[in-house]
């Protein structure tokens, strides 16, 4: 639990998949995965539906003030639960935060700079 201006629950959800060998397999017509969500996943974009389960878990866990998914991947975005804008860069968030968020953790990424961010500013305790 956060203290000062970000008290309360802060969940991060790891969405690590290892790739199956189905997977590489050319989509198929029964597949209702589409192909463009596929190139997203290949450029190290998250998956819509993820962050869309991490809405879930916010709105069902009544002390949750942010849900993040980790993901290996490229790009950082958060969504203030405030509708107040969408944050593409983790250097640009300020606190208080409440919403939720993809945080990239990619193993080239060796200064896990983004997830770095985004707890330096969830355990700032100042008011």
């Amino acid at each position: 639990m956060a203290k000062g201006p970000n008290r309360g629950l802060h969940l991060m959800d790891a969405k690590f998949k290892l790739t199956r060998l189905d997977e590489l397999l050319p989509p198929t017509d029964a597949e209702d995965e589409t192909l463009e969500a596929r190139t997203a996943e290949r450029k190290g974009v998250f998956k819509q539906g993820d962050l869309y389960k991490m809405h879930t878990y916010r709105d069902a866990i009544p002390t949750a003030q942010s849900v993040w998914i980790l993901y290996p991947g490229t790009e950082f975005r958060y969504f203030a639960a405030q509708a107040t804008g969408v944050t593409d860069c983790a250097e640009d968030l300020r606190s208080p935060l409440s919403g939720v968020g993809a945080i990239p953790l990619s193993p080239a990424d060796r200064e896990r700079s983004a997830l770095r961010r985004t707890l330096t500013v969830l355990l700032d305790a100042s008011e």
